[in-house]
């Protein structure tokens, strides 16, 4: 029979581990959290900063739980893109495209990038600049039948 570690924890004893959670006894190792990526944090606040007026317009309408208490965030970096407009809940991505997605290099990246979304489990909205300028009321009812599961 050999002895237990002197500082193990006995049988389902609940112990405090790095970052403060308590954990059962079974736990082999510390949570690991995502670092901080400033570079990251950088390029967001940027892009935030030269959003188009469709997205201003269409970010007025979803900030703060505004659409049906949804939360959405926005210039939201997923794996190595970064979105318009995400919901990390729900994991629906809200893109507004303007004139600049209408080239076959454009389409193929935007293709790439749609794959490489929905292969993390995404579903992605698509917007043009002119529909959420003319008709936002539009817009955000076909997001919300698309939240719903009644439009792909």
């Amino acid at each position: 029979m050999s002895a237990a570690h002197p500082l193990s924890p006995l049988s389902g004893e609940r112990v405090r581990v790095r970052g403060g959670r308590e954990r059962d006894g079974c736990h082999t190792g510390p949570r690991r959290m995502r670092r901080a990526q400033p570079w990251r944090t950088n390029r967001a606040r940027v892009s935030r900063s030269k959003a188009t007026p469709a997205e201003e317009r269409l970010w007025t309408a979803l900030r703060a739980r505004r659409l049906r208490g949804i939360k959405f965030v926005r210039q939201c970096p997923i794996g190595p893109y970064f979105v318009d407009f995400a919901c990390r809940e729900l994991k629906i991505v809200v893109e507004v495209d303007g004139g600049t997605h209408s080239t076959e290099e454009e389409i193929a990246r935007d293709t790439a990038r749609s794959a490489d979304l929905e292969s993390r489990g995404y579903r992605i909205f698509r917007a043009q600049n002119q529909e959420v300028q003319d008709d936002l009321t539009g817009v955000l009812d076909t997001l919300l039948d698309f939240i719903d599961g009644k439009i792909a």
